[in-house]
């Protein structure tokens, strides 16, 4: 296809690439209320969890692809993973501005597991992204002069739709990612957006924020340093006295992370000065405030994880650039219905090197008695001037075609300020100014006894919920907050809110009662609608339709709650067949959120009933138009007899459709659509012969399609709604898995003593071991390895408790090694554990044996835990050594201690676990 009349390539293309499997989930649930991803909540539930890798097999492997080209640029989109942007090329220098990736070799770095380095990865809700390693929806479309690829799921943690659309234009050296973010869901949930673009480091390479960034953050904004040079303490190392120059990245030294201050300019990026190529991001500084470089740096963790990503490509850092977010964690919300539409581009950089300013349109770097100046679209005459001091030092006309590179020489000036400007393109000045001081850190949150303020206690609370913080339980601030001031109605919206996400709807309306009726006291005309649309979502769910349906309709006097109450106010209109006032209803939510994404189908198919067929698919065609990958949309019109067969419906769910259809389902459900939310499911199985969710088999009553092996446990209210009562006992294990998931333990309990499988005995074993019954739980879980010997994560959960719980060390050696038939496979967790318990008891040299004799793969986060192993291991048999009076052979230990073993696949974030082998 010729470039020369503007056109541009969009089309699925297949590709082979050479891939090491991925390993399989884990069978059984984990009910991880604590777990750190991310320093955020690494809760997997309702999905299953990879945590082994298949590192020793590598086949060639067709993916579907999708490549967008232009003349300059040339985009090659992998939807099979998660629709990331595999490479990136300038095609002008031939330059991947990307790290470029020729192999998929997935690790565990992802909220799930797998995850990959190497080109662009769209984190949300929370970084990593739990789909990283999952397909998603994709359609082309064409978008004025240009396409746009979209890339759509419906997230596995909160059900919300992430949509990310890449879009070329002809004539354009840069690309767009138009992000469309949407709350499909009744509840409110905090989300982050960070794009994490990887990109290929070495010795030259440096990283670049605009010139108003005096200092760097770390993670959680508790530590922070100055920029571009560090100096003082950051992120558990101290920089030297004279400093270091953090823009050059071979400069650091440990992995870690540097958060750029706030700036009132849009771009930051990189730039190799050995290939004089890099790239820049563009985006509006008040949406996208974050800009973040991470990376593994130049150690031994760094070539830890190099071995464990890639085989021939090399060091990578991070480029991440965050919209509604500037540091990790840091959430904003998305209100129920919403939707956020917000850009960012990139482009590449040649011969200008380290850009002084960049926007959309251009780069230019003024150093060295130099203008380099390269724009993204074509210029032609427009005057570039200088100014300094009020007076023009240069005036001429630039004519440029996109990626090309203007050089302009320099009188000798003084350049500490400055004004330049090209015509039509870009303005920039230069002025001295004082510096931003160091912040002040992010303060710790308190225990909740140690509030002495309902307020303070109620904040914190908020910052825990929307943090999704997992160290504390927000809903235990809340009700410190009521225990201060028994009449603080905030804490008691926000319980109630709690308990409708945990499904305790008969609590969630006694504490949104009591809500109301403190707010009520004087005036029943709130400033919010939240209380009375959270109170109506409980009375919904406990079948108080009236209710209901009253309360959406009282949140709808406030402006925060219009759109959320009228669209559940149009649900329960169109249940009673009242599609008049559906359709009101939901034109109502549409009117102060044309993007509902919930509204307007809704709406589609009150007008259908109501006999307007033609007004409700041009309804329809509309939504599509917006969101061509609106599933309830895209259903409805195939219920309305529109452009939409059952087999294109079903065609465009990659995205697992098992899931994407009991959200359809459930919305149809909700409005009154019983049949045509039955008919949806029961079609699945006809179009997707891939897994399908237990639930759906029994929903179209065909129990013996329900796969143990979806990767997907039961988590909605109406999922609960088709186990309760089933006779089957996969029915009630499944049950009981909800019942937990929701913090309603022995409701969980009772019903995993109905069950006789080995899944059954392990979450037994789980219960009482919270319930802090420690011998009742080793039974129980004994009772599964018993009726499941080959399941090794049995295994590995009895090898975690035996060492957790200080069980008799030698014996706990002995028991996990019984356990162990081949070292060579068994493992990585497992393998830890036995040396751990080895080194407790005392028995280095066999500590040692087990390390020295498995490959590791590393696990983010989890580096340091094997690392630790080794270490303890040589400083015990030092100590050994040295109360012997073998201070020689002590001190060997001691220095082999801090010396990582390649296979170990581990490395350190600090130095801290080495001190007891420096100092001894």
């Amino acid at each position: 296809m010729a470039f020369g009349n503007g056109t541009i390539i969009a089309e699925r293309e297949k590709i082979v690439i050479p891939t090491y499997p991925e390993s399989p989930c884990e069978e059984l649930p984990m009910f991880a209320e604590n777990r750190v991803h991310q320093r955020s909540t690494g809760n997997p539930y309702p999905n299953k969890v990879v945590i082994k890798t298949r590192q020793k097999e590598k086949i060639d492997k067709e993916y579907e692809a999708i490549r967008l080209e232009n003349e300059y640029l040339e985009l090659i989109i992998l939807p099979e993973i998660g629709g990331r942007i595999f490479s990136a090329k300038d095609k002008r220098t031939g330059y991947d501005f990307f790290y470029r990736q020729h192999v998929i070799k997935p690790a565990l770095i992802g909220a799930l597991g797998s995850w990959i380095s190497g080109g662009v990865e769209f984190n949300w809700p929370y970084h990593h992204r739990p789909s990283t390693f999952m397909p998603v929806d994709s359609e082309i479309v064409k978008d004025g002069d240009g396409y746009t690829v979209w890339l759509s799921e419906h997230d596995p943690i909160d059900r919300m739709k992430g949509m990310v659309g890449i879009h070329l234009e002809p004539g354009k050296a840069y690309f767009e990612t138009r992000m469309k973010v949407s709350n499909r869901t009744s509840m409110r949930h905090s989300f982050l957006w960070w794009e994490n673009t990887a990109v290929p480091v070495n010795p030259e390479y440096e990283i670049f924020f605009p010139p108003d960034v005096d200092y760097v953050n770390f993670h959680y904004r508790r530590s922070h340093t100055t920029y571009p040079i560090a100096n003082g303490m950051f992120n558990g190392y101290r920089y030297p006295d004279e400093g270091v120059d953090i823009r050059k990245h071979f400069n650091t030294k440990f992995s870690t992370s540097y958060f750029s201050a706030d700036s009132d300019y849009d771009f930051f990026g990189g730039y190799d000065n050995g290939k004089k190529c890099g790239v820049v991001h563009v985006s509006d500084h008040h949406t996208s405030t974050g800009k973040k470089m991470f990376t593994w740096a130049y150690n031994q963790l760094s070539q830890s994880w190099e071995r464990a990503l890639t085989d021939t490509d090399g060091a990578y850092a991070e480029l991440m650039a965050g919209s509604y977010s500037n540091n990790q964690p840091d959430f904003s919300w998305l209100e129920p219905y919403e939707t956020k539409n917000f850009s960012q581009y990139w482009f590449p950089i040649s011969e200008i090197g380290i850009p002084t300013y960049a926007n959309l349109s251009a780069a230019v770097n003024v150093s060295d008695g130099k203008i380099k100046l390269q724009t993204t679209e074509k210029v032609k005459n427009a005057k570039l001037v200088l100014e300094i001091g009020g007076k023009n030092v240069i005036s001429k006309k630039i004519t440029l075609e996109p990626g090309e590179v203007a050089e302009i020489e320099l009188p000798a000036v003084d350049l500490s300020e400055y004004r330049i400007a090209l015509e039509g393109v870009f303005e920039y000045e230069k002025k001295n100014r004082v510096k931003n001081p160091l912040p002040p850190f992010f303060p710790e949150v308190p225990m909740p006894n140690e509030e002495s303020s309902a307020y303070r206690a109620y904040q914190d609370g908020i910052h825990l919920m929307q943090f999704r913080d997992p160290s504390m339980d927000c809903r235990k601030y809340f009700e410190r907050a009521i225990e201060l001031d028994p009449e603080f109605a905030p804490a008691y919206e926000t319980l109630g809110e709690c308990a409708i996400n945990d499904g305790n709807f008969e609590l969630a309306e006694e504490l949104l009662n009591k809500c109301i009726e403190v707010t009520n006291r004087l005036n029943t005309e709130h400033q919010s609608g939240r209380a009375y649309y959270l109170r109506g979502l409980a009375k919904k769910q406990l079948g108080k339709d009236h209710e209901a349906e009253w309360n959406f309709r009282k949140a709808a006097w406030s402006a925060d709650s219009v759109s959320c109450g009228m669209t559940e106010a149009a649900r329960i209109g169109a249940k009673k067949k009242d599609f008049k006032i559906g359709l009101f209803c939901a034109e109502t939510a549409l009117n102060y959120a044309k993007e509902n994404p919930v509204a307007g189908p809704i709406a589609a198919l009150c007008d259908y009933k109501l006999g307007n067929k033609s007004a409700a698919r041009d309804r329809l065609y509309a939504i599509l138009d917006n969101d061509p990958l609106n599933h309830l949309a895209r259903y409805a019109l195939f219920i309305c007899g529109g452009k939409m067969t059952e087999k294109d419906f079903y065609g465009k769910l990659a995205s697992d459709p098992s899931q994407t259809c009991l959200d359809v389902y459930v919305d149809l459900l909700s409005a009154g659509f019983a049949d045509e939310a039955y008919q949806l499911l029961a079609d699945l199985p006809v179009y997707c012969t891939e897994k399908l969710a237990p639930v759906v088999a029994y929903i179209i009553g065909k129990p013996e399609l329900a796969d143990p092996m979806h990767r997907t446990f039961p988590t909605r209210p109406e999922e609960k709604n088709v186990l309760v009562g089933r006779s089957e006992e996969y029915a009630k294990y499944l049950l009981g898995c909800l019942e937990f998931a929701h913090r309603r333990y022995d409701n969980a309990y009772k019903l995993w003593c109905e069950c006789t499988n080995f899944e059954a005995a392990r979450c037994r074993a789980v219960y009482l071991w919270k319930m802090g019954k420690i011998d009742e739980a080793m039974a129980e879980l004994d009772r599964a390895i018993a009726a499941a010997p080959d399941c090794d994560q049995l295994i590995y959960e009895k090898a975690y408790l035996l060492n957790h719980m200080g069980y008799d060390a030698k014996k706990t050696e002995e028991i996990i090694g019984s356990y162990v038939t081949d070292i060579k496979v068994a493992r990585d967790d497992v393998c830890t554990e036995w040396a751990a318990a080895a080194i407790r008891a005392g028995d280095y040299e066999k500590a040692l044996w087990i390390l020295n004799n498995h490959e590791y793969i590393p696990c983010e986060g989890g580096e340091t835990i094997i690392a630790k192993q080794h270490i303890n291991a040589h400083l015990g048999m030092g100590i050994d050594f040295y109360n012997n009076g073998e201070y020689s052979r002590a001190l060997d230990e001691l220095r082999i201690a801090q010396v990582i073993p390649d296979n170990l696949g581990a490395g350190l974030w600090h130095e801290d676990p080495l001190v007891p082998s420096k100092y001894r």
